[in-house]
């Protein structure tokens, strides 16, 4: 499970630094880093959701 969040919170990072690497490399890692973890928590929280089947 681990190996899944860390390789996904990685892909996260990447598409973060992607958006804002026209501000440069260094403040598009600063914040892929600092918004990977608040990305990560959008995504998992409605796919628990819909995989927990409450209606």
């Amino acid at each position: 499970m681990q190996v899944v969040c860390d390789e996904g919170r990685d892909h996260m990072r990447h598409l973060i630094r992607s958006a804002f690497a026209g501000e440069g490399e260094a403040a598009a890692g600063k914040v892929a880093d600092a918004l990977a973890h608040f990305g990560m928590a959008g995504f998992d929280g409605p796919f628990v959701s819909c995989r927990s089947a409450d209606g």
